[in-house]
């Protein structure tokens, strides 16, 4: 009988602790948990979830116009990097760092630029042309668009 209810207890944790970390991932409710916001004169519509990672690993420079692109992170204890990390670039944010540590001590690259904010997010892609972020679905600004991110 005490096997059944530790069992059990287990189960019960297992679902607890399940749910708690379903109700992270989607923590603004129905809407997306991010969205990625460029530049309004930047002429992207939509990209592929290849070529957003690309960009933002710096393993393609620029936009299909011509333009730098310029990759912009939340800071690396943000849920929301960490939902975008998972997602887009299918990494954790440590091996995202692992990453950028890798390309700097190689010379190769420097990381985008990190922002503590939405809103300096939001400040930096207005500012910058070829600029590209993301920001929590919930959030709205003139001098952003948001692009479709295709698989």
């Amino acid at each position: 009988m005490k096997i059944i209810i530790h069992v059990l207890l287990m189960l019960i944790t297992a679902l607890f602790v399940c749910g708690v970390s379903n109700a992270q991932e989607h923590e603004s409710g129905d809407g997306p948990a991010y969205m990625i916001i460029i530049n309004e004169a930047n002429p992207t519509t939509s990209m592929a979830r290849s070529g957003v990672a690309k960009l933002f690993l710096k393993k393609s420079g620029k936009w299909g116009d011509g333009v730098k692109a310029l990759p912009v992170d939340q800071h690396e204890e943000s849920v929301i990097r960490e939902a975008f990390s998972k997602n887009v670039l299918h990494k954790s944010v440590s091996s995202v760092i692992s990453y950028w540590q890798q390309q700097v001590f190689s010379g190769r690259a420097i990381p985008p630029p990190e922002k503590a904010t939405d809103e300096e997010i939001l400040i930096y892609v207005k500012a910058n042309r070829g600029a590209i972020g993301y920001v929590r679905g919930d959030t709205v600004a003139a001098g952003v668009k948001v692009i479709d991110v295709l698989d």
